[in-house]
């Protein structure tokens, strides 16, 4: 009688320690390395913190004077107005591609729910600016870009968490990226415009995106498409830079602030092409 006693009080422990939700939050720690989680938290703070000592950083004023000032079928600044159609198509397809991914936890949708939402947004947010480029309708973009932004690492971070954590990411991420946006608004109406959250808000997830790649475990496979992203981004902000000298370099063709938005949303489609390669179920 005392061991059946024994045998049915370690089945309950067996039963209790082999659950699947407590396995799967196990697992999901074990493959995160520590060391890694020691790189984030001081890496973070030395990254906030070597901006914060650079003092504000006011929005150039010659920014909004793009090379390419044609209009296209009678659509001021046409091409830069116009290329903003791709983050739409972009969009498009990854709500396809969603409809068709339905993983084992339903939450993990959520962070590529706004993100193409947020690609949306982009498209005539960014359209919108490029009508008639100025600083309160480059806040609409900002605003755009910023949430299109920390939806993306809500999900590079809510893969390698234990499951359930999306809502809480995607919830805080999100405002971050919006607060961010609207500091700069405010610091330029007052005077001191200040771009420093914003440009937190974008390159921390440029920067830790591929070490959490490369050193921490998904539970969803072809992380190879997130590096691909973020290296073509890379090249957009390089076209962007060089605005002038590629409308210069293409006879007036095409200038580099376009090229940034069709490399841009080259680098969105990788996202959504690796959501076609999930796993459902």
């Amino acid at each position: 009688m005392r061991q059946c006693r024994q045998a049915v009080s370690s089945g309950r422990r067996t039963s209790r320690q082999s659950s699947p939700v407590a396995t799967t939050k196990a697992v999901a720690w074990q493959n995160t390395p520590r060391p890694l989680h020691l790189g984030l938290l001081i890496a973070l703070p030395l990254i906030a913190a070597s901006l914060l000592l650079t003092g504000p950083m006011p929005q150039d004023p010659g920014y909004h004077d793009f090379a390419d000032q044609r209009p296209v079928l009678g659509i001021p600044h046409g091409l830069n107005v116009l290329s903003n159609s791709a983050f739409l198509l972009v969009a498009g397809l990854g709500f396809a591609s969603l409809r068709r991914w339905h993983p084992p936890h339903g939450k993990d949708r959520l962070p590529y729910q706004t993100l193409c939402v947020g690609l949306i947004g982009v498209a005539l947010g960014s359209g919108y600016y490029h009508l008639d480029p100025d600083t309160p309708r480059l806040f609409w973009d900002r605003l755009a870009m910023a949430v299109t932004f920390a939806a993306l690492f809500a999900a590079v971070l809510n893969e390698r968490l234990p499951a359930g954590h999306a809502p809480k990411l995607v919830g805080g991420l999100c405002t971050l990226a919006a607060l961010s946006a609207g500091y700069w608004l405010v610091s330029e109406w007052l005077g001191r415009g200040d771009l420093r959250p914003y440009l937190l808000v974008q390159g921390i997830p440029i920067l830790l995106t591929p070490v959490l790649v490369l050193c921490c475990r998904s539970r969803h496979p072809a992380n190879g498409w997130l590096l691909t992203a973020v290296a073509l981004y890379l090249v957009a902000l390089a076209f962007d830079l060089s605005d002038a000298g590629v409308y210069q370099a293409t006879g007036g063709t095409v200038s580099g602030h376009t090229v940034k938005h069709l490399v841009a949303a080259l680098a969105a489609l990788c996202v959504v092409l690796r959501l076609r390669r999930l796993p459902s179920g």
